[in-house]
C-alpha cells in the first residue's frame, strides 16, 4: 500500500483492513519512500505475493499492491567464535541454500 500522511490515516487503514478480515500487517516507520505505507507481507515469489493479492482482492481490499522491497543491506556478516568442527560443517551445509553467500574462516581481531 501507498504511504499515508499520518498516524490518523493509518489507524483509519488498518480499521478498514481488520473489517475486512486482514489482521496480518506492518508499517514502515523508518524514513525513506515507504515509511507509513502498511505492509501486508513479504513473499519469496512474485507468484506468491500476486495469489495473495488476489486473496485480498477478494475481501475488497483494494489499494494493495505488488512491489519489490529493496533492502539497504549490500551484505550481512555473521561472526561465530569458538564454534566446533559439526557447527563448521552444519553451517557448510546451510550455506548451499544461499548461492551468494559466503563461509570464510579468518582469524579473529579479538584475540590478537
Amino acid at each position: 500500500m501507498r504511504p499515508l500522511k499520518d498516524q490518523v490515516a493509518i489507524n483509519s487503514k488498518i480499521r478498514q483492513l481488520k473489517e475486512r478480515g486482514v489482521t496480518d500487517y506492518f508499517v514502515e516507520r523508518e524514513a525513506g519512500p515507504w515509511k507509513n505505507a502498511i505492509s501486508l507481507g513479504l513473499f519469496k515469489t512474485e507468484g506468491a505475493a500476486q495469489k495473495f493479492l488476489s486473496e485480498l482482492r477478494a475481501k475488497d481490499v483494494n489499494t494493495a499492491r505488488v512491489g519489490e522491497r529493496i533492502s539497504k543491506f549490500k551484505a550481512i556478516t555473521f561472526l561465530f567464535s569458538g564454534i566446533n568442527g559439526k557447527a563448521i560443517a552444519n553451517l557448510g551445509r546451510l550455506r548451499q541454500n544461499y548461492p551468494k553467500s559466503e563461509l570464510k574462516n579468518v582469524p579473529c581481531a579479538l584475540t590478537r
